[in-house]
């Protein structure tokens, strides 16, 4: 059912291990250099109904090392979209699962802006 797959996204989010996905170094689209100021996390996170991997922390998508978070920020949008229908069902619990797993994935995408940012500050 609907609210089955809303408590899988859930679980697999409580089971994520994203930071795993950065041990080997995050490529960036835009690389840090030495004389970059340090931007702000909070102002670059990407608009979950709109994309992911984008602005100042945006990795490339052809490098074989960003491959595993490309991907998993690729379900984070996919999910997104997916629990979003929820919020129109006319069952109040579907909505309300809904809003608790749209949360849930827009949380998860700020905890990878902060990773991203670390290690874009690391190198």
């Amino acid at each position: 059912t609907y609210v089955d797959l809303l408590h899988h996204f859930e679980d697999k989010l409580k089971s994520s291990r994203i930071q795993d996905f950065v041990t080997s170094g995050l490529v960036f689209i835009d690389p840090p250099e030495a004389s970059s100021t340090f931007p702000p996390v909070m102002e670059h996170i990407p608009n979950i109904e709109q994309s992911v991997n984008t602005g100042r922390f945006a990795i490339d998508d052809a490098c074989p090392t960003n491959s595993q978070m490309i991907g998993y920020e690729e379900w984070l949008f996919e999910s997104y979209q997916v629990a979003k229908d929820g919020s129109k069902h006319p069952d109040v619990y579907v909505r309300l699962r809904s809003k608790a797993a749209q949360k849930a994935l827009q949380n998860e995408l700020i905890i990878i802006t902060e990773l991203k940012s670390v290690e874009w500050k690391r190198q």
